[in-house]
């Protein structure tokens, strides 16, 4: 009940700020026509919309109209982009709003570039094998979200594990233009940081450096290499509390961070540093990318 009373709160959001007005005399199929000229080609996509700013709730950093701004733009854009763009017909259909089906790379461009970069690593086989599942996963929400039926969630942040050299920055580019394809980061750039970049020399100074960084990586997949250099007592934990405190452990965050470096070092500092650690970078739940010797 809770969820579906979410879902109506949103839903009336959208209406009220895009000034959406339920007029059957001018739009029977749709129920739905916005002032400014935009209309949605069905009723679905109203819903659809709801439902993804509903999924944002309890996110930090998530506002009611924020989040309906941004869809909407992001939906009107992608309307725009279409080769039967009609400026005198002003529509916005289901795949301007969450693009075409990831199941068919063809068809996003940007999906299928990344993947053939990535078929012509050698080996890095558990590697494609997390990328290959994340699409997949994406298009069994997609087929979901089309049916009215709820997504499977997971989250972005990843662990890379493995030795120097082995191609940890390109694979991060890789995974950042996927996310971007698949419309779950908006930038999908990587921001590359040693886990000295976090560290301060004073009091405090950790925690503005980590949340400065954080800041900056809005949209786009911050790769931290050496990761494993903040597991101390002192600066280093400080810089990995505020990041547990700054980093979502949630699905739906606009940001993507990947802890890289040896995997015993890793995984101690994910045992014996803050708890919620582990929670928003979890090996133990399969969704993690491992580098082979």
């Amino acid at each position: 009940m809770k969820i579906c009373y979410d879902i109506c709160q949103r839903q009336y959001k959208f209406n009220k700020t895009f000034r959406l007005e339920k007029s059957a005399e001018k739009n029977k199929t749709t129920g739905v026509v916005l002032k400014e000229g935009w209309s949605v080609e069905e009723r679905m996509v109203s819903v659809v919309a709801a439902r993804r700013i509903a999924r944002g709730i309890g996110r930090k950093g998530h506002g009611n109209a924020a989040a309906v701004l941004s869809l909407f733009e992001k939906a009107k854009e992608a309307a725009m982009s279409r080769k039967d763009y009609d400026p005198k017909n002003l529509l916005i259909t289901m795949i301007d709003l969450i693009g075409p089906d990831p199941s068919d790379r063809t068809k996003i461009p940007l999906l299928d570039q990344a993947l053939k970069k990535l078929e012509e690593y050698t080996g890095l086989h558990q590697v494609k094998k997390a990328i290959h599942e994340l699409v997949a996963a994406a298009s069994e929400n997609y087929t979901r979200e089309l049916a009215g039926n709820e997504i499977h969630k997971f989250a972005l942040n990843r662990l890379f594990v493995g030795n120097p050299g082995t191609g940890k920055t390109s694979i991060a580019e890789i995974y950042g233009m996927i996310l971007k394809a698949l419309r779950y980061l908006s930038d999908g750039t990587v921001e590359y940081k040693t886990a000295n970049d976090f560290i301060g020399s004073a009091i405090g100074e950790s925690e503005k450096k980590t949340e400065a960084i954080i800041e900056n990586c809005q949209g786009k997949v911050l790769l931290i290499d050496e990761a494993y250099i903040l597991d101390d007592a002192n600066y280093g934990k400080k810089a990995l509390d505020a990041m547990v405190a700054l980093v979502s452990a949630k699905p739906g965050a606009d940001m993507a961070v990947i802890m890289a470096g040896y995997e015993k070092e890793m995984f101690k500092m994910l045992r014996d540093q803050n708890p919620g650690l582990s929670r928003r970078f979890d090996p133990a739940s399969g969704k993690f990318l491992v580098y082979e010797d």
